[in-house]
């Protein structure tokens, strides 16, 4: 429990405490953010294998993409919320209200039978709050607060886990917002993990959060006790990210984890990633690994290079090294593919090391995936699951759309889409190279039989 002072206080204390603790993360916490919680590396070395019955693989992919059998995400959840029989308690960015009727039905049923509800949502745009109150104001069992990271940083961050707890024995884990691109659009990665500790613990982070967003709604200076936040052993690795006073120093930290666990490798590690950049000392860790022989595979997002923005460019900085350094890097554009025209996005946050370490999780290789935001993950051990995700990966790694980085940087290719007049089933894309001006090859995709075929053109 946290401890409060009590009453209230004067609002000019009130901003002065806040104040220090946005110069405490500003100025102190990127020079210990790793020693920030305690990291035991025989914790990741000493994983037993799980029972693989224990997870359930998640994902999304827009309806041409050609991946192995795999619950979706809006399939998988809405069971997750239609199985609750006392409480189901969300962290996460937002929960939009073109997500899925299906999946918002299921919260809003579970809410009429008697299940309690807790949103701890991030602070953003009122549009992202609008069904949070709405459900909040329509069901008393359902139970609200926001959380703005960005005081505390000064700069940036949010919550940006995609966490859901149900019956203190599931936990979804990964990075699939709830929104129509989320469910329907993009590429996501998640787990439902089936195991009362690993719920435990996570509950843990999400009642620090919960505790400490109601302090300052109630314009209290929060004062917390970790020891009243301490996980359980369990077999599956919670791993964190959050801002000082939202820092558990029980929990392992990203940034060092995430290294290790590449430091690890000994044969092979294939990443899947949105956003990467050098930040947080991965690259060294995935550099030493390919010097000493391991495979190493790392699939990005296309549109974190392409992108313009400022925002971007430590992720351009970031891929140019790893092109520079010869990685075997791919870029995937999702953004041709989908119901809705240059909107989907690679947005996996996942690993395999070794064909049976597997990670999932929600934060970006960035300052604020690391430093500023509320993240979560998991690893955990398992040659079965790493086996099924792998067949993800490498379904991706083979699909026309993800490229070479090296190629996708040079061409800067873009994509026009349209039917067949042969044969409406079909749909065809034509790429075109901004380097050379012209159409360079032809992707013809099969809905019967969900596959691609990709006619090269000679280009002079």
């Amino acid at each position: 429990m946290l401890k409060k002072n009590p009453g209230f206080i004067p609002k000019k204390q009130f901003l002065l405490v806040m104040a220090c603790l946005v110069l405490f993360t500003a100025v102190i916490l990127p020079q210990q953010a790793a020693m920030g919680a305690a990291f035991h590396r025989g914790i990741i070395d000493n994983l037993k294998e799980i029972d693989a019955a224990r997870v359930t693989i998640v994902e999304t992919t827009p309806p041409e993409l050609n991946s192995p059998a795999v619950i979706n995400s809006e399939e998988a959840f809405t069971a997750l919320m239609d199985k609750a029989e006392k409480e189901i308690i969300f962290e996460t960015y937002y929960i939009q209200k073109n997500v899925s009727s299906k999946f918002l039905d299921s919260i809003k049923n579970a809410a009429k039978r008697g299940v309690k509800i807790k949103l701890l949502l991030a602070d953003i745009t009122h549009a992202d709050k609008t069904l949070a109150v709405e459900l909040h104001s329509k069901y008393s069992g359902v139970d609200l607060r926001f959380l703005d990271l960005k005081k505390f940083s000064n700069i940036y961050g949010s919550v940006h886990c995609k966490t859901i707890i149900v019956d203190n024995r599931y936990t979804v884990v990964g990075g699939t917002n709830y929104s129509f691109m989320g469910f329907f659009e993009n590429r996501e990665t998640a787990v439902i993990i089936d195991d009362v500790d690993f719920a435990y613990n996570m509950r843990k982070v999400f009642e620090l959060d919960w505790d400490i967003a109601g302090a300052m709604a109630a314009k209290v200076a929060p004062v917390v006790n970790y020891d009243n936040y301490r996980p359980r052993p369990s077999d599956f690795l919670l791993v964190e990210a959050a801002p000082n006073i939202f820092n558990n120093p029980y929990i392992a930290n990203y940034q060092p984890t995430l290294s290790y666990l590449f430091d690890a490798a000994k044969k092979s590690i294939f990443f899947e990633i949105d956003y990467y950049s050098d930040f947080g000392g991965v690259y060294e860790s995935l550099k030493a690994a390919r010097d000493r022989g391991v495979d190493v595979k790392i699939l990005i997002e296309e549109r974190t290079y392409t992108d313009e923005n400022p925002l971007y460019q430590s992720a351009r900085n970031g891929i140019d090294r790893l092109i520079n350094e010869g990685f075997a890097v791919y870029l995937f554009n999702l953004a041709p593919l989908g119901i809705v025209d240059n909107r989907g996005m690679m947005h996996s946050k996942a690993a395999v090391i070794d064909s049976e370490l597997v990670y999932v999780g929600s934060a970006n290789v960035s300052k604020s995936g690391f430093l500023y935001s509320r993240e979560a993950g998991v690893i955990f051990k398992s040659k079965a699951l790493a086996a099924q995700l792998l067949d993800i990966f490498n379904a991706d790694l083979n699909n026309p759309f993800c490229l070479d980085a090296k190629s996708a940087v040079n061409h800067r290719y873009s994509y026009s889409r349209r039917k067949d007049g042969r044969d409406s089933e079909n749909i065809i894309y034509f790429r075109k190279s901004s380097a050379s001006n012209k159409i360079d090859a032809m992707i013809v995709y099969s809905p019967a039989n969900r596959k691609f075929k990709i006619y090269d053109y000679a280009v002079k």
